[in-house]
């Protein structure tokens, strides 16, 4: 597969006002077929509420989306 290159430099503002330029960046990352996995013993994990009750959020007034949103063909 050829390698594709990003349609240009990314910019951040930061707040002290400096900008932060990334041109040419590769992101590479091994993943592990979780087909092995096995579930754990006991129910859900108590770290699991802490980290949803953290990092999500419910939006409101965010409108209609744009494009439509359709289930894979592929399961």
């Amino acid at each position: 597969m050829p390698r594709r290159r990003p349609p240009g430099p990314w910019r951040w503002s930061t707040a002290a006002g400096h900008t932060i330029k990334v041109s040419g960046a590769r992101l590479a990352s091994t993943v592990q077929n979780p087909q092995s996995d096995a579930p754990t013993q006991d129910g859900r994990s108590p770290y699991l509420d802490s980290y949803l009750a953290a990092n999500t959020t419910t939006l409101s007034d965010v409108g209609r989306g744009t494009f439509p949103l359709r289930p894979s063909r592929n399961g």
